[in-house]
């Protein structure tokens, strides 16, 4: 049965701080035998995670992640394990989970919520939470915490292992159920899932129910815009990207994706007439894009392999093709795969394509513009404050507004909205940073492209502020935001019970360590 929260004291759990959120309470939604947390991450497109470096403040004490698992097993071994855990949940469902750097950041320090250039949306530390009840713990997504929404903290009382070793509990298996957490699922009631709040042994996987609960959140994986119509299944349908040579004789195709273990993607280009003796390069670029650890294969035209590279112990990495003695108008075949057989064969990548050693085109005298004449700086107004903040009323399901523009990169635009009802609301416009502000005009979450805020009753004021992510002017964008009812605590829940049902951190119990033989 799903533990209890630890009760604090004494030589108990470290205190994380509470934040209020609008007077939220947690909502759940039930289906099937899996349960939604109530919220989910603006931007499944590009999730982040991170390591957090040895010393940095974590709830009051400092991470020790890196030196504790160093003790278990070799870096590269539970780093992949981190990795494995999110990219089981990515790989059958619409989101990428990309890996970034992290610092001495103390964990919910101020930043954004999703998409802080410092560390990822999720990151991983480690401390002695002085219980030997708890393997783990978790923050759902935003709006939990400031920036600590969706970090997972192992505890470094238990024994861990890599693999099913008696006595010892699986890094992976752990973490997969805790990063589920992290993507917005609460505990199963049937004790069969990876997402049953004890712990259940070794896992290799997930389960249907697991499945069924992800893909109701984010959805299905779905093939890339190619694929979907037939395109680059095989050579017969090769995507053609010489149209997409520039003057240079180079060229980048992006948004294409593995959607499946085993899934293939095939190009073709023709090479230019300035690129004769040149040679040809291709990379698959997931850096950045997603957890896929690439394999890219060059061909002549018959068939016969011409250059291949993958490195199959790294994920989201940047593979290259290269090959000599470039024949103009000839045509050349790329194929993009898995470089292994798991789930870091599933992902996003962008294609870049080149001819390195071609001629460049002649060079055309510049031209003199016709002088301009440049008007003078006119400083915006309008709804760039709270006092003037455009009021878009009362809301209970979605409002949108829009096209609207930022001619200005230093611009920022204030909306005003008043809740019809309790429930969690999103704010979305895509390409900018948003931010919820409360009634007070206090910062309550923010994150690039998007941001929801829960909130337990009508007639809650909010601010929505949205600026430029680059400082460049924005010339077409829409807001919208929606609203997700929430489950309210029955009259019969305690207080003290309503605040351990609000508390982000999640829990596996001792029930299971006992059931497993372990005491």
């Amino acid at each position: 049965m799903p533990l209890t929260p630890t009760p604090r004291g004494p030589g108990r759990l470290p205190r994380r701080p509470w934040r209020p959120i609008c007077e939220s309470l947690e909502g759940r939604a039930l289906m099937a035998d899996f349960t939604l947390y109530g919220t989910k991450w603006a931007d499944p497109s590009r999730i982040t995670y991170s390591i957090a470096s040895d010393g940095a403040s974590w709830v009051g004490t400092p991470n020790v992640i890196s030196s504790f698992l160093n003790g278990v097993t070799n870096t590269s071994i539970w780093q992949r394990d981190l990795a494995r855990a999110l990219q089981t949940w990515a790989s059958i469902s619409n989101i990428n989970v990309v890996r970034v750097g992290d610092g001495l950041y103390t964990e919910d320090t101020g930043g954004y919520a999703q998409g802080d250039s410092r560390f990822g949306d999720i990151r991983f530390g480690a401390i002695n939470l002085l219980t030997s009840t708890t393997l783990a713990q978790t923050y759902f997504p935003p709006p939990n915490g400031v920036t600590a929404a969706g970090d997972v903290t192992i505890n470094t009382e238990m024994h861990w292992s890599i693999g099913d070793v008696p006595g010892k509990y699986d890094l992976y298996s752990v973490v997969l159920h805790e990063t589920g957490h992290s993507l917005g699922l609460d505990h199963s009631h049937n004790p069969g899932p990876v997402m049953y709040a004890d712990y259940g042994g070794y896992r290799l996987g997930l389960t249907a129910d697991d499945i069924a609960g992800i893909q109701t959140l984010y959805g299905a994986r779905t093939p890339d815009a190619y694929h979907a119509i037939g395109q680059g299944s095989n050579f017969g349908s090769s995507i053609d990207l010489t149209g997409g040579l520039d003057a240079s004789s180079s060229g980048t195709l992006r948004g294409l994706s593995l959607s499946t273990i085993g899934d293939t993607e095939y190009f073709t280009v023709v090479a230019p007439a300035n690129a004769d003796g040149a040679s040809i390069q291709v990379q698959a670029v997931a850096s950045g894009v997603s957890s896929l650890s690439p394999k890219i294969t060059l061909y002549d035209p018959q068939g016969n392999e011409l250059s291949s590279n993958a490195n199959p112990n790294d994920w989201g990495d940047t593979v290259t093709a290269q090959a000599s003695g470039v024949t103009a108008g000839k045509r050349y075949l790329v194929a993009v795969t898995g470089a292994t057989s798991d789930v870091f064969a599933v992902g996003g990548y962008s294609l870049k394509f080149s001819f390195p050693g071609s001629t460049p085109p002649p060079q055309l005298p510049p031209t003199q513009p016709p002088p301009q004449e440049t008007p003078p700086a006119v400083p915006h107004v309008g709804n760039n404050s709270f006092a003037n903040a455009t009021n878009l009323g009362t809301t209970s399901t979605k409002v949108t507004v829009g096209p609207l523009s930022l001619p200005y990169g230093t611009d920022v635009a204030f909306f005003a909205v008043t809740t019809g009802k309790a429930g969690t609301y999103q704010a979305t416009a895509y390409g900018l940073a948003v931010q919820i502000f409360d009634s007070q005009g206090r910062l309550v979450t923010q994150g690039r492209n998007g941001a929801a805020v829960k909130v337990s009753r009508a007639g809650v004021r909010l601010y929505v502020a949205v600026d430029s992510m680059n400082g460049a002017p924005v010339t077409n964008y829409t807001l919208n935001i929606t609203t997700q009812t929430q489950t309210k605590l029955s009259r019969s829940v305690t207080p003290k019970k309503a605040r351990q049902l609000a508390n982000p951190e999640n829990h596996w119990s001792r029930t299971a360590l006992k059931r497993a033989g372990h005491k």
